[in-house]
């Protein structure tokens, strides 16, 4: 009876050892590197293969290129959602390449009536928008956003913005 009761103790301990024993976990952290975003961790168990988040950051003039282990890039490259096993706590810097060229801004008059020439802007160098030139019947111009039903980004007329993309804006209308 007593060899049972050790059997049944050493049981019991075992299975309270294997219960609380977890599983070796590693922290990815993300780091904007000079972009705006607030750092942002990722855990990861010993050799299981998951997927990197993917980049949230953003550059004004800058275009994602890909995670890095050193902030100058000299370190080791990661793509942007890459399937990884971590090993070790790792700092991943975003890495940046500067945008360059002639974007264009197209303007849709979104029910309004006139024409407006496309506007031709430099990435990433801050320009004033032209005047608005369409009109609309009964309605007065309100401004303009990236979507037809003004739901996204909004531009005051003649704002000075900066674009890393070409873009169409669409006038947004208020009743009189």
């Amino acid at each position: 009876m007593k060899k049972f009761h050790y059997l049944f103790a050493a049981l019991i301990a075992l299975i309270f050892l294997l219960s609380s024993c977890k599983k070796d976990e590693y922290v990815v952290t993300f780091n904007p590197n000079g972009g705006k975003g607030s750092i942002v961790t990722q855990r990861f168990t010993v050799k299981v293969a998951q997927p990197l988040m993917a980049n949230s950051f953003i550059n004004n003039g800058f275009t994602f290129i890909n995670w890095n282990t050193k902030p100058d890039g000299d370190g080791t490259f990661y793509k942007d959602q890459e399937r990884v096993k971590i090993s070790e706590h790792l700092v991943l810097y975003a890495q940046w390449s500067p945008i360059s060229g002639e974007l264009t801004v197209t303007f849709n008059a979104n029910g309004g009536k006139g024409e407006m020439e496309p506007q031709k802007f430099e990435a990433g160098e801050p320009k004033a928008l032209v005047p608005n030139a369409f009109e609309c019947e009964g309605y007065r111009f309100a401004g303009w956003s990236t979507s037809p039903n003004g739901h996204h980004k909004k531009f005051d007329n003649e704002q000075i913005i900066t674009i890393v993309e070409n873009m169409t804006l669409f006038a947004q209308w208020i009743r009189n």
